[in-house]
């Protein structure tokens, strides 16, 4: 399990619990009334082991935790169209290797 308010921990954390076999990854996020559990490890499985391994890349290209939308999309819109898109996929692995 893992504390944290920052994004960035969250993908990162989602990124590589793929790398671990069977294992569930729990992050507390958040603050206050605020606060959330979020299962990293399934989202990483819903996402597929590829699209979860580039996932850092694609949230450094739509702007991390500084820039709240890329080309006046917000990250929703985004990854609506990577989903869509699977070359994407490829291109952010090449990026990431």
């Amino acid at each position: 399990m893992l504390r944290t308010v920052d994004t960035d921990v969250v993908v990162l954390a989602v990124s590589t619990v793929v790398l671990l076999e069977n294992t569930q990854l729990w992050i507390v996020f958040g603050t206050g009334k605020h606060l959330r559990y979020i299962p990293a490890h399934q989202i990483a499985t819903s996402l597929s082991a590829e699209k979860a391994h580039v996932l850092p890349m694609f949230h450094a290209f739509t702007g991390c935790d500084t820039a709240s939308s890329f080309a006046g999309n917000g990250k929703k819109n985004n990854f609506d169209s990577w989903k869509s898109f699977d070359a994407v996929t490829e291109a952010f692995a090449r990026l990431v290797t």
